[in-house]
């Protein structure tokens, strides 16, 4: 898509308080970062009030998670993807690389993956992992 290039009274974000950008051209990308050659800064940083990283785009194009959690073994970086009820029914908006949940009957889970996007979408599904509820056999 061509990228943005409008800018409100030829300033740019506010550097306090909060701010909404409305997209108005349905073709063209809301925001583009453009590195300069030979890039090593990141192109896109979210870090909380003391100043750690929690997500990174780095210059390789690389999403780096940070972790959290209180204890030992519980941090982790996370990535929640979407659920899906069923299988895709057509390849309408899947590209290759789309990752989602797949659930294949109750309490059952499948990681699945688009491995092409033309018009005969492949998906590949992983294990399958089952949700145990109280009072049923452990799995």
């Amino acid at each position: 898509m061509a990228p943005g290039n409008k800018a409100f009274k030829g300033l740019a974000v506010p550097l306090w308080g909060e701010s909404e950008i409305a997209q108005v051209a349905l073709a063209t990308d809301i925001i583009t970062l453009t590195g300069i050659a030979s890039q090593s800064g990141d192109y896109l940083v979210l870090r909380d009030s003391s100043g750690v990283e929690d997500f990174v785009f780095n210059s390789d194009a690389t999403l780096v998670l940070s972790p959290k959690g209180a204890t030992a073994g519980a941090a982790f970086g996370k990535i929640r993807f979407p659920m899906l009820a069923s299988a895709p029914t057509s390849a309408a908006g899947i590209k290759a690389g789309d990752m989602w949940i797949a659930k294949a009957t109750t309490d059952v889970y499948r990681l699945a993956i688009a491995i092409s996007d033309t018009v005969a979408t492949v998906v590949r599904y992983g294990g399958r992992f089952t949700r145990t509820t109280l009072g049923t056999a452990s799995h």
